[in-house]
């Protein structure tokens, strides 16, 4: 999505959820889930552009950040993704849905190298 885009859908979404990124086939089969695509709510989108700052242009980055990031598990069905961009650190967590199997995600806010470190000694490694 363009910035464009996720400017429309923050105006505009209400009540909605939109496919923001896909996941890899690896990925998918590792949480079970029933499709590679991963959904944003609405009102997710709005707490991260209010509470944790999220910018227009880092959610541009979030098919990088799910397609490049070090990937940990923290628990069952949620699998956190670390990355490092221009922009600074973030961490994503995506999530299987337990009923449709669809993947969502359920938290996006920029973090530090210190914390990343931290949940990489803490956390089962996926993927490099």
């Amino acid at each position: 999505m363009t910035s464009i885009d996720w400017q429309a859908f923050i105006d505009h979404g209400h009540g909605k959820e939109i496919a923001v990124a896909q996941v890899s086939l690896a990925i998918t089969s590792y949480l079970g889930a029933t499709s590679e695509r991963v959904f944003m709510d609405h009102r997710y989108v709005l707490k991260s552009v209010h509470q944790h700052q999220i910018s227009v242009e880092a959610f541009e980055s979030l098919s990088d950040i799910l397609a490049y990031g070090q990937v940990l598990e923290d628990r069952e069905r949620h699998l956190v993704f670390l990355f490092e961009n221009r922009a600074g650190w973030f961490h994503v967590v995506v999530k299987r849905a337990e009923a449709s199997g669809r993947l969502y995600i359920s938290t996006f806010h920029r973090t530090t190298m210190a914390k990343a470190a931290a949940k990489r000694r803490r956390f089962l490694l996926v993927r490099e």
